[in-house]
């Protein structure tokens, strides 16, 4: 696990998002946009890295993120059905990635 990982990120609204690390700090994992790391591709919003805490990262998995987006669409962002599937994330390891730390204070 490293700086560039792709990871699912469970936001603040529970939408399951798509997501890079960027760094990891002691105050939590600074993603940003897949599109971030190529210049041509930047969108404005997904330029600048957000710290998210760790807890809201996970690692990315390739079916179970369509079927987390899927029931936030159908059910909501407090839905059973929702809450269910994000049981099945596995947390991202960031202590492994840790060696890539930044204090960003």
């Amino acid at each position: 696990m490293s700086n560039h990982d792709v990871v699912l990120c469970r936001s603040f609204g529970n939408e399951p998002l798509v997501r890079v690390v960027w760094s990891i700090t002691d105050e939590g994992i600074l993603i940003c946009g897949q599109d971030s790391l190529d210049l041509s591709k930047q969108a404005q919003s997904d330029a600048v890295p957000v710290l998210a805490p760790f807890e809201a990262i996970y690692e990315y998995d390739k079916d179970l993120f369509p079927q987390l987006d899927k029931a936030f669409r159908n059910f909501g962002d407090h839905s059973p059905e929702l809450e269910q599937l994000w049981q099945h994330a596995r947390p991202y390891p960031y202590r492994i990635a840790a060696e890539n730390k930044v204090d960003i204070k």
